[in-house]
């Protein structure tokens, strides 16, 4: 853990994928990425076999994100990494507020189904559980409920659905869920903490 931190240190935990996200920023300034093929280009040159086992070791569920469409999802977070390194609004904040929004970025879309013309309604809730159960492993606090809660909470943000009031085939997330969802993470990260 980064001294100066009171939580993990993206860039010493993901120091690659660090690296590969500044060089990709050079990249863009030098005029080297100028669309999204140029882009994923370079992620997959960066991503090898080994790249992608590393990732998995920390995040299960990376190489299934990354399978889908041909790894659209992947080169999007690529894509939004890149956006907020570049930003003015980014370079002005804090350390640790950099590398929480590193850590935002990482997570949003990791357990993500990219179907071609089928829209994954419901992955930011299954996300959100794939973040809250990988948190802990990457040195993340927890609370001393975190052990009896989780698999509830869980379950209970994993299946928060309900039929798209457009469409009654379509499941949405069930967004009347979301107060006993986020005091679920303040149950097992602690109020307002780095993990919550």
């Amino acid at each position: 853990m980064d001294t100066n931190l009171d939580f993990p240190s993206f860039d010493i935990i993901f120091r690659s994928l660090n690296d590969f996200i500044l060089k990709l920023v050079d990249d863009y300034h030098a005029k080297k990425i100028k669309s999204w093929d140029d882009l994923e280009a370079k992620v997959r040159v960066f991503f090898t076999k080994a790249q992608m086992d590393e990732m998995e070791s920390m995040i299960p569920g990376w190489k299934k994100m990354s399978s889908y469409s041909d790894g659209i999802t992947l080169t999007h977070i690529m894509c939004v990494f890149l956006g907020l390194f570049i930003m003015s609004e980014f370079q002005a904040l804090t350390r640790a507020q950099q590398q929480l929004a590193k850590w935002i970025v990482l997570f949003h879309d990791t357990d993500k189904m990219h179907i071609k013309d089928k829209k994954d309604n419901l992955h930011a809730f299954r996300s959100a559980v794939l973040t809250a159960t990988t948190l802990p492993r990457l040195g993340f606090l927890i609370t001393p409920m975190y052990q009896t809660l989780i698999n509830s909470w869980s379950q209970l943000t994993k299946y928060s659905a309900t039929k798209d009031a457009n469409n009654s085939e379509t499941l949405i997330q069930d967004n009347s869920s979301l107060p006993k969802i986020v005091s679920g993470i303040d149950n097992l990260f602690g109020d307002e903490t780095p993990s919550a």
